[in-house]
């Protein structure tokens, strides 16, 4: 059954207001670079406090900030499909870093949804609510229809398929590690390493 009830959801889950919301936070994490990609890592990460390879993650957030933003039609690109993307060609070498070091496609999609997650009516503090603030008085956005989809971000993880590309629970131990390491407590923000890596 559809939890539509705006009419103009693309696959009866992707409403104009959550694409919204998703362009929102791409500016955040792609153009402007105020979020700290590092806070919404899962405790089970793969560990990326090498910088060439946290910048390969930066980079993947630009591949699916670019593909979001050029298809207004379609869903978001589901990790399957970012996955194949980014391995249909020769990979830059901060990415391919991010993928030997257990990185995944799905991991990038769950961390770009958990940041526009925070930054709507339904996030917690420090940014919960920014994105409907910065929308307030934007004609455009007040516009588009309300619908039960516009929040929900765990249907959108679920009809992105990130279960099959991110669940690691075959590989975690009984406290919570992957293969026995250790995940880092990182003590640099993210802005820090991509700045770090970005000098070479």
């Amino acid at each position: 059954m559809s939890s539509c009830i705006c009419g103009q959801c693309i696959d009866d889950w992707y409403s104009p207001r959550m694409r919204r919301a998703l362009i929102y936070a791409g500016q955040d994490i792609v153009v402007a670079k105020t979020i700290d990609i590092l806070k919404y890592l899962p405790q089970n990460s793969p560990p990326i406090e090498d910088n060439l390879a946290f910048m390969g993650l930066s980079q993947i957030f630009a591949v699916f900030y670019s593909m979001l933003q050029s298809d207004t039609k379609s869903t978001p690109p589901s990790a399957q499909l970012l996955h194949d993307t980014l391995h249909s060609k020769d990979q830059a070498k901060p990415i391919k870093k991010f993928f030997e070091l257990g990185g995944s496609a799905g991991l990038a999609v769950k961390v770009f949804l958990d940041v526009a997650k925070e930054q709507s009516v339904v996030g917690e503090p420090p940014h919960a609510a920014s994105f409907e603030v910065a929308h307030k008085a934007d004609a455009s956005y007040l516009a588009l229809p309300v619908c039960n989809n516009d929040y929900d971000f765990e249907l959108a993880k679920m009809k992105l398929g990130l279960e099959n590309h991110y669940s690691r629970s075959e590989e975690l131990d009984e406290v919570g590690n992957i293969d026995g390491h250790i995940p880092t407590t990182f003590d640099r923000s993210g802005e820090e390493m991509l700045a770090e890596a970005a000098r070479g």
